[in-house]
Parts: structure tokens; C-alpha cells; sequence
């Protein structure tokens, strides 16, 4: 008879981009190949909730004074950006790639998971929902047209891709949109071209008055202190964050 330490090293050694340990504490690595699931093939990770946390998830909608029971999900894989900060860089080590799925599924999604929960909230836990415009708002009025508006939502964004729906965002608000986790980073520019943002200070002040004036919530992400970092750059992250009405956020 085989050993049995022999088929289980057998049947690893079938499997790509697998790492283990032997019995004797030796590392083995099997061969590397790229596998990606293609967007079209993911399941709907609605469908079984194992988490309690999550089968108790509300969100807190100032605009409408109410509290919500609230879904989580992700819709997207990666960012098309390459902040240097940034865990999603390193993962995607050949390039920074970002795929998702299409409205039309995500709204299946929610429909579905929808007869099972009753959910009034989604979190769109992607780490840059924005991405692609047509997208947004695709997924938006689909959203409002099923639940009329009784199902509000929030995302994630980087400034820039904010700023290319700056305009739509007063009929994303009347869609359901209550809140943005925004990549702010930093309020000094040598910051900001150091961690690789690709954006102005500028640009980071418009992101903000752009949620402000329509009443869309922030989720502030900021770094206030980096390696190597120079008073003034500290003196400019906090005159950003007081000039930007953001010093009582999160």
C-alpha cells in the first residue's frame, strides 16, 4: 500500500499556486497559473449569510431619520489605480485590474437575496464602486425603479472617479445614495504624489463640497502621519481637514 503522506502529496502537487508544509516542516510550493473567475461566473454572495454580525447589519440614514436593516456585498474584484499604500496593488502583482459584475446581475442579486431578508440598506463594500459611470448609474435607477426608493444604498470611491459623477449626483441622491466612503489621503500635495493618488488638493476639496452640497455623507479615509513626513505636511493635513469641515468625521 501507498503511504498515505504520499497521495496527499501527490493529489497537492495537481492542484496550481498551492503552498503546504510536509510532515517533516518542509515547505513545498506546486506550479504557478493565472486563474481568474471571470465576472460572469461568480455566485451571488447574498444567498447564505453564516455571519450573525452580518444577519444584524443596519445603517444609520440621517437624511430620512431612520435606521435600516442592512445587506453587504461585493460586486467588483480590485482598482484600476495604483495608490502605493494600497493591499490591493500587491495582490494584483501583474497590474492593477478591476472587473465586476454588470448592473443587470447585481440587481438579480438583490432581488433574490431581497425575498429571503428584506433588507432596506445596501452596503456596497467594493473597493472602488465608481469606477465605471455607465455602471453607477445603471445599477441606480435599476434600484429605485424595483423598491421605489425604499432600498437606499452606499459605496466606495477615489476622488477622481467621484468627480466624473459630480454632476449626476443630485438623481443618485433622490435614487437612494446616503453615503460615500471617499480616499481622501492627505491634504498635502507631496503626500498625495508620494502615496501615487494621481489627484490634486484640489480635487480632493471638490470631492467634498460635491457630497456636502447634496447632502451625501462621508466615509473619510485619511492618512494623517507617513514615514519620513515633514512638519509642514502634518501642519497641511490638519488645515485641509479644518478648511474642509471634516475636523468632527471619523
Amino acid at each position: 500500500p501507498i503511504p498515505k503522506k504520499i497521495l496527499i502529496d501527490n493529489y497537492i502537487q495537481e492542484i496550481p499556486n498551492a503552498v503546504w508544509i510536509s510532515e517533516i516542516g518542509e515547505t513545498h510550493e506546486t506550479y504557478k497559473q493565472k486563474i481568474q473567475l471571470p465576472a460572469t461566473e461568480w455566485e451571488n454572495p447574498l444567498l447564505e449569510y453564516c455571519s450573525e454580525r452580518l444577519q444584524n447589519l443596519y445603517f444609520t440614514d440621517r437624511r430620512d431619520g431612520k435606521k435600516r436593516k442592512a445587506i453587504a456585498l461585493t460586486s467588483s474584484r480590485g482598482c484600476p489605480l495604483a495608490c502605493s499604500f494600497c493591499a490591493i496593488v500587491a495582490a494584483d502583482k501583474d497590474g492593477p485590474k478591476w472587473r465586476a459584475v454588470d448592473a443587470t446581475t447585481l440587481i438579480d442579486w438583490i432581488v433574490e437575496a431581497h425575498k429571503k431578508y428584506s433588507f432596506e440598506h445596501i452596503y456596497m463594500m467594493d473597493a472602488n464602486f465608481f469606477v465605471r459611470k455607465e455602471r453607477v448609474l445603471d445599477f441606480s435607477e435599476k434600484l429605485y425603479k424595483l423598491f421605489g426608493g425604499e432600498v437606499t444604498w452606499s459605496s466606495s470611491s477615489t476622488v477622481g472617479y467621484l468627480l466624473k459623477l459630480r454632476t449626476e449626483l443630485p438623481k443618485l441622491v433622490t435614487q437612494g445614495l446616503r453615503l460615500v466612503e471617499m480616499g481622501i489621503e492627505s491634504g498635502s500635495q507631496t503626500q498625495l504624489d508620494y502615496m501615487n493618488k494621481r489627484v490634486t488638493v484640489k480635487n480632493n476639496t471638490d470631492a467634498i463640497i460635491a457630497l456636502q452640497i447634496n447632502g451625501i455623507d462621508i466615509g473619510l479615509d485619511f492618512i494623517m502621519f507617513y514615514h519620513d513626513q515633514q512638519k509642514r505636511e502634518i501642519i497641511e493635513n490638519l488645515s485641509f481637514l479644518l478648511h474642509a469641515g471634516l475636523t468632527e468625521h471619523e
